[in-house]
């Protein structure tokens, strides 16, 4: 009898034992997991920053370069402006004195 008490008191041991060391391999195993998840979690962000990154600088050229197009075209349109009113300034001086100074127009100044 006292035999078979000590062989379960011997087997609860060994059983206590084995639950423990599976816990514990369990508890292992959940912060390797942790870690792995954790790993990838930072790996993942990192490659959606710079991702993110070389989108926004791709964007930003676009950018510039569709800045500098219109900016062209600006000085194009304001080239032509300039040209323009530099061909019909002198008519529009005339014109103008003329208006002021009616006389002029028909030779009759006064000196």
């Amino acid at each position: 009898m006292q035999d078979i008490i000590e062989k379960i008191i011997s087997l609860d041991k060994s059983a206590r034992k084995a639950a423990e060391s599976a816990e514990q391999r369990i508890r292992q195993k959940e912060e390797q997991a942790r870690a792995e998840i954790e790993d990838y979690r930072t790996k993942a962000l990192s490659s959606a920053r710079e991702k993110g990154q070389a989108v926004f600088e791709e964007k930003i050229k676009a950018a510039y370069k569709e800045a500098d197009i219109y900016s062209a075209e600006s000085d194009r349109k304001v080239s032509q402006l300039e040209e323009h009113f530099l061909c019909v300034k002198g008519r529009m001086e005339a014109e103008i004195f003329k208006r002021i100074i009616p006389e002029a127009e028909e030779g009759n100044l006064e000196q």
